[in-house]
């Protein structure tokens, strides 16, 4: 449906997203739950914060990361970012090694594995 796609509805855990707002603007951290209004992240030094959905977004991506695509076709799917050029982020999917191209708004760096 056209509104599991909405902008709005990106949030997804295993994501490291930044926090734009609030009393932990700067904070970068892995979103470990996704509520109705808010999510919980996990900040680097293992503090644990609620921040509300608009106060984040997803941290830039850079070559090599592993990344969640995070809206569109392949919305939760784990690949490799093997390139970017422009606007468009080239992923090598996980599951079967196939090349995909993406918006780079579309992907958001994967927390490590923990």
């Amino acid at each position: 449906t056209e509104d599991a796609d909405s902008d709005d509805n990106w949030h997804t855990t295993e994501i490291i997203v930044v926090v734009t707002d609030g009393e932990h603007s700067g904070a970068t951290g892995e979103v470990k739950a996704v509520h109705l209004y808010d999510v919980t992240l996990q900040l680097s030094d293992g503090t644990e914060i609620t921040v509300p959905k608009p106060f984040v977004r997803p941290k830039e991506p850079e070559k090599k990361d592993r990344v969640k695509i995070i809206k569109g076709e392949f919305k939760g799917k784990i690949g490799s970012l093997i390139g970017i050029d422009n606007r468009d982020g080239i992923v090598k999917m996980e599951e079967n090694m196939d090349i995909k191209i993406v918006d780079i708004n579309s992907i958001a760096p994967c927390a490590a594995a923990q």
